[in-house]
């Protein structure tokens, strides 16, 4: 993925275009996820997620907190 392709999607998808400025990624995947919903829907959730898992980074990073991860199973600690 490049600048210049981002650009252009953002241009072309104005219910994600406007996030370019704070966080191209979410132009990337919110416009995917659009694009998918009727043809492959699995790939649409798929996109989706990847969405809400950049929002929830860049919500984390701005306002300085760390995001917890999850422990691995069978970890006691």
């Amino acid at each position: 993925m490049d600048t210049r392709q981002i650009r252009q999607l953002a241009a072309k998808w104005a219910n994600f275009g406007f996030l370019e400025p704070h966080q191209p990624l979410l132009v990337w995947y919110g416009a995917g996820a659009e694009s998918l919903v009727y043809v492959d829907a699995q790939a649409a959730i798929v996109k989706t997620r990847q969405f809400a898992e950049v929002l929830a980074a860049e919500l984390a990073r701005r306002q300085r907190r760390p995001l917890n991860r999850p422990r691995s199973r069978g970890t006691n600690s």
